[in-house]
């Protein structure tokens, strides 16, 4: 994003919070920013998760073959 992105960012915040009254600027005079990022718990579909499942599908008696305007 870039240094100058973020000052313009913050700046705007600032400006649209005071304008609207949810702030008044005494309440900017220390600004603290929490920068902490949380891990995620996503699980992407791999090769080997859609083959089980493919697998798992056939022996449930499940056809696995698409339309072709399903996957179009």
């Amino acid at each position: 994003m870039g240094e100058e992105r973020l000052v313009a960012l913050i700046q705007e915040s600032l400006s649209v919070a005071t304008r609207t009254g949810a702030a008044k600027p005494a309440d900017f005079s220390k600004v603290i920013v929490d920068t902490t990022v949380q891990p995620k718990a996503v699980a992407f579909p791999t090769d080997a998760k859609l083959m089980h499942r493919a697998r798992a599908a056939g022996e449930a008696g499940q056809e696995n073959r698409r339309r072709a305007a399903t996957v179009l």
